[in-house]
């Protein structure tokens, strides 16, 4: 604004005006930012938030009004693309803006700031919130698990099959633990086989193959899923869901010395048998014999041994 003066004295006499040019300036009063609220400042990837900003301003409505948004990772620079366009909400007569972590999003803590900006262009400055909010993974999840068959016989094998499930990693990517423990042990590995994905039936597997010693009943199996990450499930226990068995021997073969034999005389009856577990030697064979008309009986028979220089 300019400003001329002029003076009058009492006889009537006058100055000429005198002016002063662009003496004045009228400038616009800033908005303000007057409080600022995050509704949930730990949320997971894929998750939302929301932020509630208060503003002022002197010559402006609150609702015809600008207000910026921006946050700052841990390692990055300020942005704005998880921030959605902010409205005002003429029921509270707020700002509001939803922010929205990807997938992709840097994990740990965030500054948030925000600035508003008035119909002749003037701006508050930054009002800034650091740490203001955190983000955090999404741990994975075991979907469910399967046996290729509840029994198994010792020296045999079964199949145990997984699906997991991330929001941030894909299935193959993730790292499965898998244990077992029976009746009268702890938790260990050693009949299991390295886990591997199996991207033709998109689940994760192992092999479980009893040892021929392997105790004989039924077995526990716990499993546990990480991410790439680190988060994890944490074990998983499934009780009593695998019986080992025994495995039956069998007879081999068996051999007379003679197909015939006089009353009073002697024949030999030989017979190999097998079994998984154990040696010939410990094994307890029973042999019993009839007639075309009589019962099995034993009286004609002696006592059955392992014959260690025939076996």
């Amino acid at each position: 604004y300019d400003i001329r003066i002029k003076v009058n004295d009492t006889d009537g006499g006058s100055s000429d005006w005198l002016t002063y040019n662009n003496v004045i300036q009228v400038i616009t009063n800033p908005p303000t930012i007057t409080s600022y609220t995050i509704l949930d400042s730990n949320i997971l990837r894929n998750q939302s938030t929301k932020i509630l900003v208060e503003v002022d301003d002197v010559e402006d409505s609150d609702s015809s009004l600008t207000l910026s948004t921006q946050y700052k990772s841990p390692s990055g620079f300020w942005a704005n693309s998880y921030f959605e366009t902010p409205w005002f909400n003429t029921t509270s007569n707020l700002w509001e803006a939803n922010f929205t972590a990807p997938n992709s999003a840097e994990l740990g803590a965030y500054d948030i700031r925000v600035k508003v900006t008035d119909l002749d262009d003037d701006s508050s400055n930054w009002s800034i919130y650091s740490e203001n909010l955190t983000i955090t993974n999404n741990n994975p999840l075991l979907s469910n698990y399967e046996l290729s068959s509840s029994s198994v016989l010792r020296n045999n094998t079964i199949v145990i099959g997984m699906n997991t499930t991330d929001t941030e990693d894909g299935e193959s990517s993730h790292t499965v633990t898998v244990q077992y423990r029976s009746t009268s042990n702890g938790w260990k590995t050693s009949y299991l086989s390295t886990v591997w994905y199996d991207s033709s039936e998109s689940r994760w597997e192992t092999n479980f193959t009893p040892a021929t010693s392997a105790v004989l009943g039924t077995y526990d199996v716990r499993i546990m899923v990480n991410d790439t990450d680190g988060a994890s499930t944490g074990w998983t226990t499934y009780s009593d869901v695998i019986t080992v068995t025994n495995n039956v021997p069998s007879l081999s073969n068996y051999g007379l010395s003679a197909s015939s034999v006089l009353r009073s005389n002697a024949i030999v009856i030989e017979m190999n048998t097998t079994d998984t577990e154990d040696g010939e030697a410990s094994h307890t064979v029973v042999v019993q014999y009839r007639t075309q008309t009589g019962g099995w009986k034993t009286n004609y028979l002696s006592t059955v041994w392992y014959d260690t220089s025939d076996s």
